[in-house]
């Protein structure tokens, strides 16, 4: 009983650190954010870079056979994009963390590694 007691809020713990895994001035940072608010939060970055990411995207169609006929196709598409993202990277502490955007909105948020 203890033990899943323990289990939870260490789990709860973790979601929580996840989901906000930054903070300016006391307020979360999270995804969706805008980059406006991100400014307003945390200011302005230490580095800004902008990157391209290749996406591939899989879209299958698969129709099934029923008693009546002996029907069966398969279809697949396969779709390469080429996006562009943001990656802004903060000094927080003896740490960096880096806000990855998307679309102008924060899509994740990565740890930079420990400044020595």
């Amino acid at each position: 009983m203890i033990a899943s007691r323990l289990f939870v809020l260490v789990a709860m713990t973790l979601i929580t650190a996840n989901s906000y895994a930054m903070r300016c001035d006391g307020k979360p940072i999270s995804s969706g954010y805008t980059k406006a608010k991100v400014i307003l939060f945390c200011g302005q970055p230490i580095l800004k870079e902008t990157f391209r990411q290749e996406i591939t995207e899989r879209n299958s169609h698969v129709s099934f056979s029923d008693s009546q006929k002996k029907t069966s196709s398969q279809t697949t598409k396969e779709t390469i994009k080429d996006i562009t993202k943001d990656r802004w990277t903060y000094k927080q502490g003896k740490f960096l963390r880096v806000v990855i955007f998307h679309k102008g909105r924060v899509e994740s948020i990565e740890f930079g590694g420990r400044i020595e």
